[in-house]
């Protein structure tokens, strides 16, 4: 399930990634591998990206709708 939610999470920040060569996914993807084995260890206060996680849904949907503001 934690390995699905990090899919998941990385594809929605992989469709709004307007960054060279997608640096910025890469940069999510890692801190989403970092607080997955976090949570594996007991810290579970790092371990939940959801600010995260609903920016790039935001983000998403406004790109879906055709409203980004990026234009």
């Amino acid at each position: 399930m934690g390995i699905a939610s990090i899919y998941v999470a990385s594809e929605l920040c992989l469709v709004q990634d307007k960054s060279e060569n997608y640096k910025e996914t890469f940069d999510f993807l890692s801190r989403r591998v970092k607080d997955f084995e976090n949570l594996g260890n007991g810290n579970i206060s790092s371990a939940v990206p959801l600010p995260e996680l609903m920016s790039a849904g935001f983000t998403t949907l406004r790109n879906i709708l055709g409203n980004n503001a990026r234009r």
